[in-house]
C-alpha cells in the first residue's frame, strides 16, 4: 500500500484541537508516563508492557514506516493529549481497526475521544478509501462505548468472559462502522 497520508497531514477537531501523524519528536516523559499508568491504560493491552524512551521510539518509528498503520497524536495547540491509531489496514477487505486513548486525564470526559473517532472515521473512509472500521472495547469502559455509539458504531460482537480486568474475567465487545 502506498502511504496516502503525508507526514504533514493535519485534521482539525475544533478551533484548538487537531490530529496529526505522531512523530518521534512528540515522545516526551509525559507521554511515556501515560503509557506506564495503569489508570490511564487500564482498558488497553499496554498495561502488560513497561514503556521507556527506546521502545516507544521504536514503536513510533514502526508506525511511521508502516504501510498499513497510522498513529495520530491528538493535540491541543502544542500539547500532546492522546493518540488514535488506524491499522492494520486490510486492503483486500477495505477494513481496519481503530484504537485510541486520551492520555492526559485533564481532558477526560470532554468529548475529545468522540471528536477523534469522528475524525479518524472520516480519514478512513475518504483518505484511505476503506469501507468499514472496527473497535474493540472492554464491557466496563463505558466512556469508550458511548463515544463509539455517538459516532454510529454498532455492536457487532459480544465476547463473554473474554479478557482479564483487575484479576476478574469480563466481557468485551466489537463495534463496527460502515462507510
Amino acid at each position: 500500500m502506498d502511504k496516502r497520508i503525508s507526514l504533514d497531514f493535519k485534521k482539525n477537531l475544533s478551533s484548538n484541537l487537531f490530529l496529526r501523524i505522531l512523530q518521534v519528536s512528540d515522545i516526551s516523559d509525559q507521554y511515556i508516563n501515560w503509557l506506564n499508568s495503569n489508570e490511564i491504560m487500564q482498558y488497553t493491552e499496554q498495561t502488560r508492557t513497561l514503556h521507556n524512551k527506546e521502545n516507544v521510539t521504536a514503536f513510533v518509528l514502526s508506525m511511521l514506516n508502516s504501510s498499513e498503520n497510522y498513529l495520530f497524536g491528538i493535540f491541543e495547540d502544542l500539547n500532546h493529549i492522546g493518540n488514535i491509531k488506524i491499522g492494520p489496514i486490510d486492503l483486500f477487505h477495505k477494513t481496519s481497526d481503530i484504537s485510541y486513548v486520551i492520555g492526559n486525564k485533564n481532558y477526560w470526559g470532554k468529548g475529545i475521544a468522540s471528536m477523534a473517532i469522528k475524525a479518524i472515521s472520516e480519514i478512513a473512509f475518504s483518505e484511505l478509501e476503506l469501507e468499514k472500521i472496527y473497535a474493540g472495547v472492554y464491557e466496563n469502559n463505558i466512556g469508550s462505548i458511548k463515544a463509539l455509539q455517538k459516532n454510529n458504531f454498532e455492536e457487532e460482537g459480544h465476547f463473554k468472559s473474554d479478557v482479564i480486568f483487575n484479576g476478574k474475567r469480563i466481557d468485551s465487545f466489537r463495534y463496527g462502522l460502515k462507510k
